[in-house]
């Protein structure tokens, strides 16, 4: 009996550990199905890299005409457009990708863990079935055929 008491505790602290450390995180994830969070994740990844990437070209483009002095007249407008268009998809298309990675990695970790302490949670409450089941046959004292009571 004290030998299943001594596992109940080692596996509450356990939970009571993992649950500190990841509920915030995990209640976060386990609020969505995956694909919504991954999009969520993505959209949110896509706007700030899209944002970064607009950033950048405007640097560039002060760059080329106050530094390097170009003659704004003798840009041509519609290939930069087309140009500063190519980078942007192409930053949108490469954080789509690595966002997708990091969002199903996380998502799958979450999972995870939440089985973990599924079954973490059934075996304290096997512990603790145990242990009522071992008080009531300790407490039943009262045999048949024994007087002496």
């Amino acid at each position: 009996m004290k030998l299943e008491h001594e596992e109940r505790i080692i596996a509450m602290t356990k939970l009571a550990a993992k649950d500190k450390k990841f509920a915030f995180k995990d209640g976060k994830t386990s609020d969505y199905f995956k694909h919504d969070f991954v999009y969520k994740r993505n959209f949110r990844s896509r706007f700030l890299a899209g944002i970064g990437a607009i950033i950048l070209l405007v640097f560039f483009y002060v760059h080329r005409a106050f530094v390097r002095e170009e003659n704004l007249m003798l840009i041509d407008f519609q290939t930069e457009a087309i140009r500063a268009s190519i980078f942007v998809l192409a930053i949108f298309v490469l954080y789509t990708i690595i966002g997708s990675l990091k969002a199903n990695k996380e998502y799958a970790e979450s999972q995870k863990r939440l089985k973990t302490e599924a079954n973490l949670i059934k075996y304290i409450e096997f512990l603790e079935e145990k242990e009522a089941e071992l008080n009531s046959y300790g407490t039943n004292t009262y045999t048949k055929g024994n007087d002496n009571h």
